[in-house]
């Protein structure tokens, strides 16, 4: 079967240090391995690729900044799968965009559903700009094929589609990830990782915990706002981005972990990140504050916080013991091998194969 994997200006192709970029990566390798053909579409802000990447068809965002830019080259990307006549499309569901419904119409196309989208864009996007995808969103819904959803709770915001679905959390390919033993640091040192400013990552309960415990130390990987603040405590230590291979020491020196604290604030109480994906790829224990789609019971080595504000001083006794407790060690990999991209890219294809009523 030939696939079209369509992203439509994220992650951007040319960012290698985002978390879905990689995400996308994985997919294609394991789809290709498993006998497909599988090309990359996308949108992009910056057409130079790396060599490894030079088989990505780019539409090049060059008339003007962010969605205004994607919604003029839209046309042209749609084109041009169209004239590759792909046995299927992949894309992860977002705004929508001219000739988008016309191509849906002749390829069978999956949507990846990802978030409450009413929630989070009225969270995150100008009021004309949501408005114009509330308006919009059924368009490119009622066109798709099937839907794969990455959370129980956002399937059923979506179920009035009456469309194929399936839930599958967020996976991440392991083998790229050396698993070493856990450091022998004098106090607990702890590692969040954020993708950009989005208010629900919860970077307050950062502050809390390292004034909570001042000894403990907090190194921060990626753009969270903390840069601006000038109450940040001395045991916070902000990095930026850092693209993988610069921030790996600091997670094999990291004790535990710190996912998702404020999912509260677009309205869900269940998620599977890909940061906490790559935590488990290093073996860290988690603090986090939501319910985890692929540990819906909790696990031993996962500490789950109210999703609310102040979620940390009301529990400063759980943290310190459940830190205390799993300081020194790694969570074994038979415990988190079922989030593996093989376990996980076996089970999409087996979905889009019984969708399509036949075996490519």
């Amino acid at each position: 079967m030939r696939i079209a994997y369509l992203t439509m200006g994220f992650p951007d192709p040319s960012d290698a240090a985002n978390g879905i970029f990689r995400k996308v990566l994985g997919q294609m390798a394991y789809w290709r391995q498993a006998g497909h053909e599988v090309r990359w579409y996308a949108l992009a802000s910056n057409p130079n690729v790396s060599e490894e990447l030079a088989h990505v068809p780019f539409t090049p965002l060059w008339a003007a900044p962010g969605h205004i830019a994607r919604f003029r080259a839209a046309p042209g990307i749609f084109r041009q799968l169209a004239e590759a006549k792909p046995d299927m499309v992949y894309m992860r569901f977002g705004s929508y965009y001219p000739r988008q419904t016309g191509l849906m119409q002749r390829v069978p196309t999956f949507l990846e559903l990802n978030s409450d989208d009413l929630s989070e864009y009225r969270t995150m996007l100008p009021r004309l700009q949501f408005w114009f995808h509330k308006l919009t969103r059924g368009w490119t819904l009622n066109a798709a094929t099937g839907l794969v959803a990455t959370t129980h709770a956002i399937a059923r915001n979506f179920t009035q589609f009456n469309k194929p679905t399936l839930v599958m959390a967020n996976s991440i390919d392991m083998s790229q990830y050396e698993r070493r033993p856990a450091p022998n640091n004098p106090n607990p040192r702890l590692i969040f990782i954020a993708l950009n400013h989005a208010p629900w990552n919860g970077v307050e309960s950062l502050l809390d915990l390292a004034q909570a415990f001042p000894t403990w130390q907090v190194d921060v990987i990626g753009q969270t706002g903390l840069e601006k603040r000038g109450d940040v405590p001395p045991n916070i230590h902000l990095h930026g981005r850092l693209t993988k291979p610069q921030y790996d020491q600091l997670m094999y020196n990291a004790d535990i972990a710190v996912g998702t604290m404020a999912l509260h604030r677009k309205q869900m109480d269940e998620a599977c990140p890909l940061k906490v994906r790559e935590y488990f790829a290093y073996g860290l224990p988690m603090i986090s504050a939501y319910t985890d789609t692929d540990f819906p019971q909790g696990a031993s080595f996962m500490l789950q916080l109210p999703n609310r504000e102040n979620n940390i001083l009301p529990h400063v006794a759980e943290i310190e013991a459940f830190v205390q407790a799993w300081k020194g060690k790694r969570v074994p990999y038979e415990a988190v091998k079922h989030v593996d991209t093989p376990v996980k890219e076996a089970a999409r294809l087996a979905f889009f194969e019984q969708v399509c009523g036949a075996k490519p």
